[in-house]
């Protein structure tokens, strides 16, 4: 909570002795547009950037191995995020309600993409899962209204409940052998399918 709501903060420079972005470092710091982060930082807390809507774009390090629940949700203006190789998880929610999200570059060697992760993404339009990944958690890309095309995984054996739900202009979908288990609203509403 160390800045937390500080409405009139515009811009972060971390020290290199910073390691870990805390839980709601910067919540609802609403101006803030640039963050430079150290490569010394290896974790982005929960709720770390919640609802900065003014950030366009974050050049994560390549030393951050952790993205926390909520960590980037709400971030409405933010258009671009490259998720660095040392990631193995997208947490919760991390970047659930980002509007202007257009484009996301995901870890070769992510294995696991939380629940609600990418939800409400509605400018998201095209996903390519690395083979890395074997879990994706339900409505991960719930109401991603843009996305048309989505290349899962050789790896991944279960969808979960809701994970493309209200994706309505989702035209392709290609299944890998490896699923066995497809649960209930995968595709529901997706009327372009």
């Amino acid at each position: 909570y160390a800045f937390n709501g500080c409405t009139a903060l515009e811009k972060i420079k971390l020290s290199e002795n910073v390691t870990v972005v805390g839980a709601s470092a910067f919540k609802n710091c609403t101006a803030l547009e640039s963050i430079e982060l150290s490569e010394s930082v290896t974790t982005i807390g929960e709720s770390a950037f919640y609802n900065c809507d003014s950030i366009m774009n974050v050049n994560l390090p390549d030393t951050v191995t952790s993205i926390e629940e909520s960590a980037f949700s709400m971030c409405t203006n933010l258009t671009d995020i490259k998720i660095p190789d040392a990631v193995t998880n997208i947490a919760k929610a991390a970047f659930s309600g980002c509007t202007s999200l257009a484009s996301v570059g995901l870890s070769n060697h992510l294995t696991n993409i939380g629940e609600y992760a990418f939800s409400k993404c509605t400018n998201l339009r095209m996903l390519t899962i690395p083979n890395s990944v074997r879990y994706i958690g339900k409505s991960a890309f719930y109401m991603c209204t843009q996305l048309y095309s989505v290349v899962f995984p050789n790896r991944i054996r279960v969808i979960e409940p809701s994970t493309f739900e209200e994706c309505r202009a989702l035209v392709k979908v290609e299944l890998p052998d490896s699923v066995e288990t497809l649960h209930n609203s995968v595709f529901q509403n997706c009327v372009a399918l």
